[in-house]
């Protein structure tokens, strides 16, 4: 964690490769920025929903992620891959 205050979260995540996360609750929308770009596999379960996809996050990319969701997220390229995640409070 880089910083918390009343108005936002802020995280770095660097994911080597093969390296994953386990399915964590987001419960709150946020912007994504990626720094390294790679491979990455993201499953997403809400309210026995399911979700997942395999995609190419590119450098300086911006993604949006809506709140709610439970998310994990695998490296699946052959490179590190880093981000820096802004959770709005």
């Amino acid at each position: 964690m880089l910083l918390e205050n009343s108005r936002l979260r802020a995280l770095e995540l660097t994911l080597a490769p093969g390296d994953s996360i386990a399915p964590r609750p987001y419960p709150r929308d946020a912007a994504v920025f990626v720094i390294e770009g790679g491979s990455l596999h993201e499953r997403e379960v809400r309210e026995g929903i399911e979700r997942s996809r395999t995609f190419e996050a590119q450098p300086s990319a911006i993604l949006w992620y809506r709140g709610g969701w439970n998310r994990a997220l695998t490296n699946v390229g052959s490179t590190t891959y880093r981000e820096l995640r802004v959770e709005l409070r």
